[in-house]
């Protein structure tokens, strides 16, 4: 079982911090007006959390998601990604 920091600091599992952020993504989703774009946003979650990122220095999102620095980092790049600005 995967563990990471959560932002209060208590610990949480994987599965918890990575269903959050499909939620957070959810919601960027349907911020930016692209509600029914026909992506499976779970699917493509799964894939970039194993995606080493430059901004990470080259650590995968899910390597980040281990402590509540890393997790704000993540949140961060996608708040950027629906921004249109590279991640």
């Amino acid at each position: 079982m995967k563990l990471v920091l959560s932002e209060e600091g208590s610990i949480m599992k994987f599965a918890e911090a990575k269903a959050e952020l499909l939620e957070e993504l959810c919601r960027l989703v349907a911020q930016s007006g692209e509600v029914d774009s026909g992506i499976d946003l779970a699917a493509w979650l799964d894939a970039w959390l194993k995606e080493p990122s430059p901004e990470l220095r080259g650590a995968t999102p899910a390597q980040a998601l281990r402590n509540a620095s890393g997790r704000h980092q993540v949140l961060k790049i996608l708040e950027r990604m629906r921004g249109g600005l590279p991640a």
